[in-house]
């Protein structure tokens, strides 16, 4: 499968999961649910192809569908974390996660925990979210960088 094709397949799959899992909550406050938080990893990472999915508790409503589709030629890491931008350890925890690679793509959601006012200094967001971009590149030099802003705001 071309990368082109991939990334079609790839984000498409990701909206239409959002829209029912949009669909599908009914409380619209703010709440973690789903998986723990963690590092998930198939047990087989050499089947060509690697994906790293990062996010909230909204990535685990849908990583397994994504995971699925993707299991026969693609190895699909999951990183599930509440952590925000402001949090003194975004870089090492990414560094770490990062360590796991080198990935194709990695998808990524993060916002959630720090859009709360006094979570993160708006003067610093730019410069915080440049540095996870370049940890990001760092870790998967070659990796397509797909920034996913799919969490619902309800308010």
């Amino acid at each position: 499968m071309n990368v082109s094709k991939f990334l079609v397949v790839f984000v498409s799959l990701i909206s239409y999961s959002m829209l029912s899992y949009a669909q599908e909550e009914t409380d619209p406050r703010l709440h973690a649910v789903g998986r723990q938080w963690g590092l998930y990893q198939p047990p087989d990472t050499a089947k060509g192809k690697r994906v790293l999915l990062i996010g909230d508790s909204i990535l685990g409503g849908y990583w397994s569908i994504v995971s699925g589709e993707l299991t026969d030629s693609v190895a699909v890491d999951c990183w599930i974390t509440g952590i925000n931008e402001g949090s003194p350890s975004l870089f090492s925890q990414l560094e770490q996660v990062m360590s796991h690679g080198p990935y194709d793509v990695v998808h990524f959601n993060i916002g959630l925990h720090g859009w709360q006012k006094g979570r993160v200094d708006d003067s610093k967001y730019e410069a915080i979210m440049q540095h996870y971009i370049d940890v990001l590149k760092k870790g998967s030099p070659h990796a397509h960088l797909i920034w996913a802003t799919t969490t619902p705001v309800t308010v």
